[in-house]
């Protein structure tokens, strides 16, 4: 069975009760039924295999538990999954597969429903060159529900030219020791990081690449990384020389991310030859939405997403803060706040800005950050509603939404009122039941 790098990223599950300024309710960020997102995420990328016209092709995939079935088994639960991997080309004719079965075990029910507990692997195939689709399945055997996904897929001929660049791992974990395991790359043990979503607050972009050399004298390269903006402008630079001596060069290289807002990138490499032409590779990247960005860079809008869980008189101390304690008092905000102070983890400060993410993926409207909307002000205040009724299509109606919070006792009804996707809150706006008029038989 291939070794899996298993990453428990368990957020603690709120057992107090938060003050009432707070408002926050006690339930899981989970809110799948309304992501129409793949249950699995996938990346791949080629490198040239020695003494051979192939290609090898690696596929890395990450699956969050909550996408996962799970059937207890004496203590413990267990999921059984497969993927599959196939390279089609003209007509739909395989070229190529390769595929895994693994059971994956967790200790506690509420691991099997985690939106952040998560697991890592690649499968490697061979492949000529050639341009075609690569289409991935993940087969859930406990449910026996399965999902495909399927990518355009370009494998270039290495030995075409006399420098080539491979393709591009993106890494979220680089460790100095190699284990014997699929990730094992130049002695080093490489986690791929697989949806290419960096936080600001890392502050280095890693990745592996290799080169190539076709012909047998050296070759004296002159390498620039660019990170380039979605505007097309070039944020970042830097240039390295060497000189190629063996066939292949194995390289783990870091950019720096500081001062990058949460957007998307690409990364540009370019290698040039002395005396020959030049050779590129070009990959897309993200930086997430982060708090520590805006509290480094934007105190303003850092002090604006506090509205949900600060009170006008916390906001007005925070706003007076002289610039070079804004940091320092920020965390001292949140620590004021932390529900568990004797442990490093603050609870509720990773609930909120994780629910502000949610809200930021899901509720986006074209005139708003989703966190700005009133979908999204409910969700990072209560969190997952127990129950959505959906009613998009209702005839001589306007499409509205019903969010139920029963050990809340809270129900809130949204209305799209434009017919632009953007839901408003209705009365009662706190969603007490007990404002809701009743009807009259």
């Amino acid at each position: 069975m291939l070794k899996s790098a298993k990453v428990s990223l368990v957020l603690l599950l709120l057992i107090f009760t938060f003050a009432p300024e707070l408002n926050l309710g006690q339930v899981e960020m989970d809110f799948s039924a309304a992501s129409s997102q793949s249950p699995f995420m996938v990346d791949f990328a080629a490198f040239r295999l020695a003494n051979s016209d192939q290609v090898r092709l690696e596929v890395y995939y990450k699956i969050f538990n909550n996408h996962l079935s799970f059937v207890k088994k004496d203590d413990a639960f267990v999921a059984d999954y497969e993927i599959q991997v196939k390279v089609l080309g003209k007509n739909k004719r395989q070229v190529s597969g390769n595929s895994i079965s693994e059971k994956f075990t967790v200790s506690f029910y509420k691991e099997t429903l985690s939106p952040v507990n998560f697991i890592i692997n690649q499968l490697d195939l061979s492949t000529p060159s050639g341009q075609y689709k690569l289409e991935v399945t993940l087969i859930d055997k406990n449910s026996q529900e399965t999902s495909t996904s399927n990518f355009s897929l370009k494998i270039p001929d290495y030995r075409e030219k006399n420098v080539t660049l491979s393709g591009v791992e993106f890494a979220q974990e680089i460790s100095d020791t190699a284990l014997g395991t699929k990730f094992d790359k130049q002695d080093k043990k490489i986690i791929p990081k697989v949806e290419r979503l960096f936080a600001g607050e890392d502050q280095k972009l890693w990745f592996y690449y290799e080169i190539y050399k076709n012909k047998p004298h050296p070759a004296e390269l002159e390498i620039t990384y660019e990170i380039i903006d979605f505007l097309q402008r070039q944020i970042h630079q830097e240039t390295e020389k060497l000189q190629l001596e063996q066939p292949s060069l194995r390289l783990v290289k870091s950019l720096s991310l500081e001062n990058l807002s949460p957007n998307p990138y690409t990364l540009l490499i370019r290698i040039k030859e002395k005396g020959g032409p030049n050779a590129y590779r070009k990959e897309d990247f993200q930086i997430e939405w982060s708090p520590a960005f805006y509290v480094k860079s934007d105190f303003k809008t850092a002090l604006e997403h506090l509205r949900y869980v600060a009170n006008e008189e916390e906001i007005k101390k925070l706003k007076k803060a002289p610039q070079e304690d804004q940091i320092k008092k920020w965390e001292e905000f949140w620590k004021s706040k932390d529900p568990v102070p004797e442990t490093p983890f603050n609870e509720l400060k990773e609930q909120y800005y994780q629910r502000m993410k949610y809200a930021n993926l899901h509720f986006k409207t074209y005139s708003k950050e989703g966190w700005k909307t009133d979908m999204g002000m409910v969700y990072i205040k209560y969190g997952r509603p127990d129950e959505v009724d959906r009613h998009p299509f209702d005839r001589e109606e306007k499409a509205f939404q019903i969010w139920h919070y029963y050990e809340l006792r809270r129900i809130f009804t949204f209305v799209d009122n434009f017919g632009n996707g953007e839901y408003e809150l209705q009365y009662p706006y706190d969603g007490d039941i007990r404002k809701i008029p009743q009807s009259r038989d």
